[in-house]
């Protein structure tokens, strides 16, 4: 739970600090872009200061029913502040496409993590008090590093119009962490009501489905950022040739990798986990969908969040969540397998008013000074 909390203050800095930051800063160049990032990274620092406050006061309030569990919330708070802090320089280096430092930033932050919880494991001394120092720690290093190289655009400011325009663009995205948190709620609802074997299985369809998080990770940073640049700097139409051509180039190995899992569902799962959860196969053939309907919907959100109709991203993320939470009552009721396919719905539900918004003439907006990157 400590770290789903996590990752939905991470989805909120997403709404309304990085992708803000990815989107409006990367048109900008010279004093405008130092004077937009210094405003972003006072509220980042707000942000994230309100995110560990929020991490100290649950601690005192769980020390008086469960100590232990007090000490864990504490340490909570700086591996909060610092998981923050480094994401918000990984997305700066990502709007000034500095990719061989964001490399190197996720090789420290995420690699060492990876390394110190292993290494924790095989001298059985992992637990979540060790795992949330491995975050810590390594998320601290990185952050310390990011700064390093980007501390010519790092010149802390208050500039109340780019706190404006961020807030007017970020507040819309608020439907995403909201939407994620509806589909896990789902997930966790299926998995309790249909039986801790469809838990496992959703799990193990989640593992085998897991690569193609590194194939949408870019749609979320690099991409956004290359369309708003692509339609600054060429107009519309251009930027929507580089939408159908990022389409032609990422969907067939997208589409074959979940077409390849629905079909080989069982074998699959056979050859990953033996016999335990064949008979689940209905699990990895829905995930497989949901997740083609994820990278299609992945592709139009940051083709939107490029043109700046945030308002539309929201209205998609909204009614997509709703139709997840329905989905969410209805499993008690119909307590059948059918009951897992309602991610699906929620996922097309969302891919469709994506499409709709995207392919709707907008009304016609002066395009941001075209300009390369940073400083």
């Amino acid at each position: 739970m400590i770290y789903t909390a996590m990752l939905f203050a991470g989805l909120v800095q997403f709404a309304l600090i990085t992708q803000p930051h990815n989107i409006l800063a990367s048109t900008r160049h010279g004093s405008s872009y130092l004077s937009y990032t210094g405003a972003s990274m006072g509220g980042q620092l707000l942000f994230a200061g309100s995110v560990g406050a929020a991490w100290l006061l649950a601690s005192g309030m769980a020390t008086f029913v469960h100590g232990q569990l007090g000490v864990l919330l504490l340490l909570a708070a700086p591996t909060a502040v610092a998981w923050q802090i480094q994401e918000y320089f990984r997305r700066v280096l990502y709007t000034e496409e500095r990719f061989g430092l964001v490399l190197a930033t996720d090789l420290i932050s995420y690699g060492g993590q990876a390394a110190m919880i292993v290494t924790l494991a095989v001298a059985q001394a992992l637990s979540a008090f060790t795992a949330l120092a491995a975050i810590a720690v390594s998320s601290g290093l990185a952050s310390l590093l990011a700064a390093w190289w980007l501390r010519p655009s790092l010149r802390m400011g208050i500039s109340f119009r780019s706190l404006g325009e961020t807030w007017g663009f970020g507040r819309w995205l608020l439907t995403v962490p909201i939407y994620w948190m509806s589909t896990q709620f789902y997930l966790y609802v299926a998995a309790a009501v249909l039986g801790l074997p469809v838990a496992g299985a959703l799990k193990a369809a989640q593992v085998l489905m897991g690569p193609l998080n590194l194939l949408l990770a870019p749609f979320e940073s690099a991409v956004p950022i290359r369309l708003a640049r692509s339609l600054a700097a060429e107009g519309d139409s251009h930027m929507n040739r580089l939408v159908l051509r990022t389409m032609r180039l990422t969907a067939p190995p997208v589409a074959a990798y979940c077409l390849a899992a629905a079909v080989f569902a069982r074998p699959l799962l056979h050859l990953f986990y033996g016999d335990r959860y064949v008979r689940y196969d209905y699990v990895l053939r829905f995930l497989a969908a949901f997740y083609f309907f994820h990278f299609v919907g992945a592709v139009l959100s940051a083709g939107l969040r490029a043109r700046r109709q945030t308002k539309e991203v929201f209205l998609g993320y909204f009614y997509a969540s709703l139709v997840a939470l329905a989905c969410t009552v209805l499993i008690p009721i119909i307590r059948t397998p059918a009951a897992v396919a309602g991610i699906i719905l929620a996922s097309a539900t969302l891919t469709a008013l994506l499409w709709r918004a995207y392919s709707l003439p907008r009304a016609t907006r002066a395009a941001p000074a075209p300009a390369r990157t940073g400083p």
